[in-house]
């Protein structure tokens, strides 16, 4: 009988950043281009047109009050997307490639893993200025002109911060426990709880 080894692992994201990259990757930057699944909830959430949502109409009026069972994946709850398992690895995204190395080896790593996709993690404007009332019309052409994305923080104010922070709990203490130190940590989701 030959014995099958398994690995299993997870990636997460620092939760807030997620929501914030989701919406200017999901919304700001497909608003040239028809996206019937993800405009429609907007604009039915919002009652606005999706070029008028703004990210606080959109934490507040699509994330607060939509059913969950219709969000946009997207910005559903990782926690709640974990299945109950014992994982090998919990990897932090901000250690992916490093992870990577280590779990495939370099040639594989490098290949797969060292470039980063995510257009929102290429060129992060370095100013701060508060964008979370400005329509998702303009957010588009500030990032079209400048060719950068707006940091995160850009967005969150006292308000968003607490509704995000209550929306993302669990994803919040699950980040928590995995983010920084090692490149990577078992993670038993049986029980949410980390061991290092």
């Amino acid at each position: 009988m030959q014995r099958t080894l398994t690995f299993v692992f997870f990636v997460a994201r620092e939760p807030i950043g997620r929501v914030v990259s989701g919406f200017l990757n999901q919304v700001v930057t497909k608003i040239d281009r028809s996206y019937p699944e993800m405009f429609d909830q907007l604009e039915a959430a919002t009652q606005k047109p999706v070029y008028e949502i703004t990210f606080r109409d959109f934490v507040l009026e699509y994330l607060v009050k939509s059913d969950w069972s219709k969000v946009n994946a997207h910005f559903l709850p990782m926690s709640e997307c974990l299945a109950p398992l014992y994982y090998d690895a919990a990897i932090d995204i901000d250690s992916l490639y490093e992870s990577a190395v280590v779990l495939f080896g370099q040639d594989f790593a490098g290949k797969n893993f060292k470039k980063k996709i995510n257009s929102t993690s290429e060129s992060v404007a370095d100013e701060f200025i508060n964008l979370t009332d400005i329509n998702s019309l303009d957010l588009f052409h500030k990032v079209k002109s400048e060719k950068k994305y707006p940091d995160k923080k850009c967005f969150i104010d006292d308000e968003i911060a607490t509704v995000l922070s209550k929306i993302y709990a669990k994803d919040i203490e699950v980040y928590s426990e995995i983010s920084g130190g090692s490149p990577f940590k078992h993670f038993d989701n049986r029980m949410n709880r980390a061991s290092k």
